[in-house]
Order: structure tokens, then C-alpha cells, then sequence
């Protein structure tokens, strides 16, 4: 693997709810940047699509985070 190649898993995402949907499905990630007090900017990707999708969403949803290192 190349250090720029990025593996994901859809692990999906906690809702408002408390209740987890779309594990294996769909992915999402929480970005550092806030769209406003309540909500936050994410990433979002498909196992069937390369493209990766911006949106803003609650900050009490629960997506995945991914950490890197300088």
C-alpha cells in the first residue's frame, strides 16, 4: 500500500436517535470545521462510488473520525 492510498470501512452511523444504520453500506466521517454551533461539516462515500460527498450534519449524530498524523 502507498502512503497515499486510503482504505475505509463503511461502518456507518449513529443517529439522533442512538439507534446505528447503514453499516457496510455507507460511510462518514466528521471533518474539523464547523458549519455552525450545532452542526459540523462530514465526508460520506459508497462501497459502490469513488466519489466522497460534503454535507453538514448535527454534531449529536455519531460518524466515524480519522486520525492523522503529522
Amino acid at each position: 500500500m502507498k502512503n497515499n492510498d486510503f482504505k475505509a470501512h463503511t461502518a456507518g452511523f449513529r443517529g439522533m436517535d442512538g439507534y446505528f444504520n447503514d453499516a457496510g453500506k455507507y460511510g462518514y466521517w466528521w471533518t474539523s470545521t464547523e458549519f455552525c454551533r450545532l452542526n459540523a461539516w462530514y465526508h460520506g462515500l459508497t462501497k459502490e462510488s469513488a466519489m466522497v460527498n460534503r454535507n453538514f450534519d448535527s454534531k449529536i449524530c455519531g460518524f466515524s473520525v480519522r486520525c492523522v498524523k503529522d
